[in-house]
């Protein structure tokens, strides 16, 4: 099955948030990162489940921004500079991912 535009576009961020987080495990901001990430998909699994398709998480993705930044104010209030979307936002989303039910057969 093909991809829509939309989930090929937003999996390459994720994917791409993933491979940022990886490439700064060692920094010291690397635990504050991973904390809210955890917390990231924990709201993931609140919002949509355990049984999900992809098309939801796309959709979940549009308003992201919105409540990570609320989330993260209350996971990481004194390391703002930890909250970049584009890094742990994607990152959860990325992993997240992994789970849908139809996580498979969309490549």
């Amino acid at each position: 099955m093909a991809e829509s535009a939309d989930l090929a576009a937003a999996r390459f961020q994720w994917e791409e948030g993933l491979r940022r987080m990886e490439e700064r495990a060692g920094d010291r901001l690397a635990p504050v990162r991973r904390r809210l990430a955890d917390a990231c998909r924990d709201e993931l699994r609140r919002r949509l489940g355990m049984t999900f398709r992809l098309s939801a998480l796309v959709d979940e993705y549009a308003g992201a921004q919105t409540w990570f930044l609320a989330l993260a104010g209350e996971v990481a209030p004194a390391h703002p500079e930890a909250w970049d979307a584009a890094v742990v936002l994607d990152a959860a989303f990325a992993e997240f991912a992994r789970q849908a039910s139809d996580a498979g057969r969309a490549r």
